[in-house]
């Protein structure tokens, strides 16, 4: 596989990124004490996860610092462009881009929370439906990030929790929006 070195890098990088999202969510699920819950992944639609881009080229020594590439209000002033790959999967400048759940902010001109309703009817409802976002970078396609998803996330997704019938993939339903 040709720059697997990136490769790994980026997953890895994007995998921390998930570790925090998990712990977040499994404060939240081992809160709620009622039987029979339920859990749903979310896959934004796409161009509807957010991407944070390294500020410095994966050569460069770790920890990265990040900031929302997409969408952010940048994007009107050639934001876009940074986030061009090369034939072999590379950032055009070499940094590592990574997927942070769905587009989710705020700005002086206007606010955007595509899935905010969703989010809200899920916390909301008498029985709370537990809802991880899954944002994946729509650059690289359906395929990777199902490979991810599967091979990556939810090993690491499943070993937060103990296998026992309070588990979150006892009762869940995957959600695609448009991809």
């Amino acid at each position: 596989m040709p720059n697997s070195g990136y490769g790994a890098g980026r997953d890895s990088e994007y995998s921390s990124r998930l570790d925090h999202a998990i712990e977040k969510f499994a404060t939240a699920y081992d809160g709620d004490l009622s039987d029979n819950r339920t859990t749903i992944f979310l896959f934004p639609g796409g161009m509807g996860s957010q991407l944070m881009r390294a500020r410095t080229p994966y050569t460069s020594p770790a920890p990265y610092s990040y900031y929302m590439s997409w969408l952010a209000p940048n994007v009107v002033i050639g934001e876009a462009k940074n986030l061009a790959i090369e034939p072999d999967g590379v950032d055009h400048e070499q940094k590592y881009v990574v997927p942070d759940g769905g587009i989710d902010f705020d700005s002086l001109c206007f606010d955007l929370h595509p899935y905010g309703d969703f989010i809200a009817w899920c916390k909301n409802r008498e029985k709370p439906i537990h809802l991880f976002v899954f944002g994946w970078d729509w650059r690289r396609g359906v395929q990777y990030s199902t490979n991810f998803f599967l091979d990556t996330f939810l090993p690491r997704f499943e070993a937060k929790f103990p296998k026992d019938a309070r588990h979150p993939l006892n009762n869940f339903s995957l959600i695609g929006h448009s991809a």
